[in-house]
């Protein structure tokens, strides 16, 4: 049985059978401390048990405050969400995992969402996309003449690395499977486990990381890359949807039609990218969608679909 438990109408965690879940734990959904009960699941006696925990659990909170009621499906609709890839990610960036690697299709918010994490955590953020042109002095660094003196230039992964020695640091890695031959023997090294990680600098320095975590991307699959380059992210998240977060901020009428249209568009069109349809109404807020200019810009953005996209607009304007 499932229960969750209330408090002035805040959920604070489930039970699961004979697992205490707290709902702010992160990645929750795989942390789980255990309550133990002689008691038959879901009687009178278990519940009042169950409840005493609860109180010991929530400092703070009088066990008479605390309520328990059977939700199934409140509960599955919470279990689908805290079960979900973005959560997973976010569970494991906010746990610690040193090197992860998000693949899926293009436009879903592979890149948006490490941000949001460094922010939400107070850490260093750095990030650069990767080409097959990207040389490894972009990463590494390289001299540079100042004045009348040649000095040395940190490249961005030895900043970043720098950076990780003041405090945590998080480092995304755009399109890694687009690196170059040239930038992907340094990455071998920047990806090291931490206790064999180091660079030797031109300059003679010797750099190690700090509190570091790596975020890479990719609209492939893992199998594209290197089996060398593969094996350094323990963990792999395949995303395939866009962040729920994200969808919310648009428009009620277009999230479907932007869910449908970045995952699985019509046999014959193009995919769409979320980072459209989130600038398409920041450039349209507050304008009139019977006017010609909102047509114009969705026009601009999604070529045959914008007239799809205004109409829908029109759609909502007019309820």
């Amino acid at each position: 049985m499932k229960y969750f438990v209330f408090h002035d109408e805040k959920v604070l965690s489930y039970a699961d059978g004979y697992l205490w879940v707290p709902v702010e734990t992160p990645n929750h959904h795989r942390l789980a401390s255990e309550f133990v009960s002689n008691r038959t699941e879901g009687s009178a006696e278990f519940l009042a048990e169950f409840g005493g925990f609860m109180a010991g659990a929530c400092p703070g909170i009088e066990q008479a405050t605390i309520t328990l009621a059977k939700a199934e499906k409140y509960f599955a609709d919470q279990e689908a969400l805290m079960t979900s890839a973005w959560a997973l990610v976010q569970g494991m960036i906010r746990s610690g995992a040193k090197r992860i690697l998000l693949y899926g299709p293009p436009g879903v918010g592979k890149s948006y969402t490490p941000w949001k994490e460094a922010q939400g955590m107070n850490a260093h953020f750095h990030s650069v996309t990767l080409t097959d042109m990207t040389p490894m002095a972009e990463l590494r660094g390289h001299f540079i003449i100042k004045g009348m003196d040649t000095v040395w230039h940190d490249g961005i992964l030895m900043r970043a690395w720098r950076d990780s020695k003041a405090g945590k640091c998080i480092c995304v890695l755009n399109e890694i499977d687009h690196v170059g031959a040239d930038a992907e023997s340094f990455l071998h090294n920047f990806l090291d486990d931490e206790e064999m990680a180091r660079v030797y600098l031109p300059t003679g320095e010797e750099l190690t990381p700090g509190d570091i975590q790596v975020v890479a991307t990719m609209n492939g699959h893992p199998d594209d890359l290197a089996d060398a380059l593969k094996d350094r992210f323990t963990v792999k998240v395949e995303i395939s949807e866009p962040h729920p977060d994200a969808l919310k901020s648009l428009p009620a009428s277009l999230q479907e039609f932007a869910r449908r249209m970045i995952c699985d568009p019509p046999k014959g069109q193009e995919r769409l990218s979320l980072r459209a349809f989130m600038d398409f109404v920041k450039l349209t807020k507050d304008a009139d969608p019977s006017k010609g200019g909102v047509t114009q810009a969705a026009r601009a953005m999604f070529a045959e679909r914008g007239d799809d996209v205004v109409q829908a607009l029109k759609v909502a304007t007019s309820k």
